[in-house]
């Protein structure tokens, strides 16, 4: 077996599980966009409400956010020498976000205007930018393990300042993903139905 075999295998078993999330949401993304045409793909139910397009590329804008605020909390930990072996736990703040994001989700929330979808984007260039980023991410979650990522606080730019602790940010992570993920489902599902009425 290979060193990078061995290392792959040696993950955390939380960070593993949070690693098979986003391996599971990229090829949940993948399956959207090989199932959707190019008017599936743009059709958006109403003038306040995102296409399938646009619930990618929102992804893909949160990723490029969410990567280096991570990359430089780890950078700093690291340098601090700031290491436990865990167990990793979430805390209160980071539990509530996680519950309250998950889908099917019972609340709306707000996206700063950063983080909107500048129009519909071709499916083949959204798809290749989200598998990028989703490599990224995976090779962050394996580059923490064996960091305190309890006692590590990020604070995330979002509809109002929040801040957790990292294991609870990378939780939440992939549950944001599926949220989207699952909205995107639903308007691709509501034209689908719309077009055979």
């Amino acid at each position: 077996m290979s060193t990078a075999a061995l290392t792959k295998n040696a993950l955390d078993p939380e960070l593993t599980a949070i690693r098979l999330e986003l391996e599971q949401v990229t090829a949940s993304v993948r399956k959207l966009v090989e199932s959707c045409d190019d008017k599936s793909w743009a059709w958006k139910p109403s003038a306040k409400r995102w296409s399938a397009a646009e619930c990618v590329v929102h992804l893909n804008k949160t990723s490029e956010m969410a990567l280096p605020l991570l990359r430089k909390a780890a950078d700093k930990a690291k340098a601090e020498n700031r290491q436990s072996r865990g167990p990793y736990r979430l805390d209160p703040i980071g539990r509530f976000i996680l519950r309250f994001t998950e889908p099917p989700y019972r609340m709306k929330a707000p996206s700063p205007a950063s983080y909107f979808p500048n129009g519909v984007e071709p499916r083949a260039d959204v798809a290749r930018k989200f598998e990028e980023l989703q490599r990224q991410m995976i090779e962050l979650v394996e580059s923490v393990d064996g960091l305190a990522l309890c006692e590590i606080k990020i604070s995330w730019p979002v509809f109002v300042p929040i801040k957790y602790n990292m294991f609870a940010s990378l939780k939440v992570f992939p549950a944001h993903q599926r949220r989207h993920l699952w909205q995107a489902e639903q308007v691709a599902r509501r034209l689908l139905v719309n077009s055979s009425l």
